[in-house]
This record gives C-alpha cells, structure tokens and sequence, in this order.
C-alpha cells in the first residue's frame, strides 16, 4: 500500500516541525508545527492499520513478535549508543537508564527518569502493541462493519474519557506527570485499536466514496478550530489527538481502500514513497541532529525568518542520516533477522476474494530487496 508509506513521511515530518516551534520557531508556522506531536498519534493509529490488515492467525506468536523486534530494535540500538555522544551525555551516570530505552520500557517510567534516544518512548508503547495484537485482532478481524463502527465509537468515547479524568479531573501540575499520561504505553493502546478496527472494516468489505483529500481539508479546518480553541481562556487541556486520531483512522483506511482499487495518488508518487520508506529512521534521527548540533548551528528561540537557515539545516541533515541509516543499519539488519526466522508457510494457490489480503503470502519472509515499506512503526 504505497499511499500509506506516502503518508507516513508527512506524518514524520509533522513531528519535527514540533520539535522545530520548541527550538527555532518560524513566523506564522508556529501555529500548526505546535500540533506536530500528533503525527505520534498517525504513526499509532497506521501501526494498528497495517500489522491487522497484514495478520494471520497461522502465523506463531514467537515468529511475529521475532518480526517486530527485527523491525524496531536494531535502529534502536544504534540511536541510543549515538545519543549518548550526540547529546553529550555522562556515560557514567545514563548507562543504566539507557538500558531501559534500549529495552524498550522507557515509556513506562516517568518520563525525564530514561536517558537515550528521547523520542524512542513511542517504541516502548510499540512494543507493548505488539505485544497485544495477536490476542486483540482475532476478536475483531471477522465482526461485521456495523459492529466495528460500534467498537470504534466506544474507543473514541474511552479515549476523551481517559483524557478527561488524567488532565482535567485530576489537573496534575507537575510536568513529569503530565508527560507520563502521554506517553502511557496502556493510555495510547487506543490510538492503535482504532487502527485495528479500520482494518478490520476494510478486510470485510467496507467501502466508501469519500476520498482522501475530503479528509485532508477536513483535517485542515480541524487544526485551524483547535487552535482558536486552544486560545480561548475556558479551555483547560489540549485535546489535539482525540481529536485528530478517528480522522487519522478513517484517512488511513480510505487510502487503503484507493490502492486496493487501483487508484494511483500523488502520496504514492516515487519520492514520497521512498521518504515514507526512510520515515522511521528520519524519526529516531531527526533528534539528535537537532540537539547534536546545538553547539554549532546559531538559532533564535523567539519566532523569526532568521530560523529559516538552520531549520532547512536540519532538515537536510536529517535526510542524509535516515537514509543511511535505513540503507546501512535498519533494512539489511531487519532482513537479516527476518531470515532467522524457521517459519515458512506455503502460499495459497488462489488469491483472496472481495478485496482482502493473503495473509499467508503476506507473512512469508520475504527477500531483502523485497521487505515491506508499510510495516509501520512510529
């Protein structure tokens, strides 16, 4: 599905311009790059799209989760070990706490407590999605639209409930427990189920006429009214992604239902399938570039058109090191522990009727110039 892959490199994108408004802010930019920590949200939501729409329950748990942690750990690794220089951390003093990021549990200890690679929390919630799909998506994969539309509203409905009674009943002030509700491994499962409800209505055959770009002038207007909403002395907490992941879910699944169709989009055009491709290594990378390089690329705090230097600085940078990254550390180590792996199903001989995956074909290991672009991870 190369309109997903296309869609995970704006997604990744977003999260820097977040990165970019807490550093070197640009005028009349800053606005919406403060929304940017939704595209974690994205990433979540289209993990949960893709690894149910890609599932089969002939698969052992053992090879699945071998594939995931062939997926994720290996750039993880190299990231942490590199922001260990890059930040100018003690060694002496983060080594320990290191080794829970690299043990993918950082998200599950107050945040500020782990030292690593500091946006690689998300892979700590990953791993505990990972660790729930094989009991989750047999419940749901067979329901019937209607019953997943009603399983989707409820996740909404859990959703605006955990965010009301985490920020606005119990009002926490102290910023570390503030970001600790974030970043929850339990609390984000939601975003993840609402993706494996959207696959799970597309696999049984949902269809619809709305088209992507319907939804992304929806999703335009939402930011511009959360925004002023965000403005207005009577609002409390920031409901950004409630908000934006059932769109995300429903943007997601209608993309999806485009490439099953045949529909050739500009998210699918060559360069922005090759920067989807890179996506997860642009994220892990972009951080240290920013932060590495603070010493040596001049930027204002305040919002000015002088930041347009640096920002495209490390834009640049980071593209350079995703791709090398990707191309020398996170493909060849994934297709090398992939093919570790003594699972080998056999291949339907016909294809899948009304629209659905092979999943068994899907499953196979695959060779290293043919490993899937969209087995996403944020």
């Amino acid at each position: 599905m190369d309109s997903l892959t296309g869609l995970r490199w704006f997604a990744a994108l977003a999260v820097f311009a977040f990165h970019v408004s807490d550093r070197a802010p640009l005028p009349h930019l800053y606005e919406v790059s403060q929304y940017g920590d939704a595209g974690v949200a994205f990433f979540f939501v289209l993990s949960g799209f893709v690894l149910t729409w890609s599932y089969s329950p002939s698969v052992p748990l053992a090879t699945f989760y071998w594939r995931r942690f062939a997926r994720v750990w290996p750039l993880l690794l190299v990231t942490t070990v590199v922001a260990v220089w890059a930040l100018r951390e003690d060694v002496s003093e983060v080594w320990r706490k290191s080794l829970m990021s690299v043990g993918l549990l950082q998200a599950w200890f107050p945040a500020g407590d782990v030292f690593g690679n500091p946006v690689a929390w998300t892979l700590s919630c990953e791993a505990f999605f990972y660790l729930m799909l094989p009991f989750v998506a047999p419940l749901l994969i067979r329901r019937s639209p209607r019953v997943l539309l009603g399983c989707a509203v409820a996740v909404v409905m859990a959703m605006w409930a955990y965010r009301y009674f985490t920020f606005d009943l119990i009002q926490p002030t102290d910023s570390h427990v503030r970001l600790q509700i974030l970043r929850f491994p339990a609390g984000r499962f939601l975003e993840f189920l609402l993706g494996i409800i959207a696959a799970s209505a597309v696999r049984q055959g949902w269809r619809t006429r709305i088209r992507p770009w319907h939804l992304l002038i929806v999703l335009g207007g939402l930011l511009y009214g959360l925004d002023w909403l965000h403005n207005q002395p009577w609002t409390v907490a920031s409901w950004t992604i409630q908000a934006l992941a059932p769109l995300f879910a429903l943007l997601i699944a209608v993309s999806a239902i485009g490439d099953i169709e045949g529909r050739r989009t500009w998210m699918a055009s060559p360069p922005l399938v090759a920067l989807g491709t890179w996506s997860y290594a642009f994220y892990l990378v972009h951080i240290l570039v920013m932060d590495g390089l603070t010493g040596t690329v001049v930027y204002d705090r305040s919002a000015t058109w002088d930041n347009l230097v640096p920002v495209a600085v490390w834009l640049v940078l980071s593209l350079v090191a995703s791709y090398a990254a990707y191309r020398f550390v996170e493909h060849p180590c994934e297709a090398r522990l992939r093919r570790m792996s003594r699972y080998r199903p056999v291949p339907p001989a016909g294809g899948g009727g009304n629209g659905r995956p092979v999943t068994d074909r899907k499953e196979q290991p695959l060779p290293e110039t043919a490993m899937p672009r969209s087995s996403a991870v944020s």
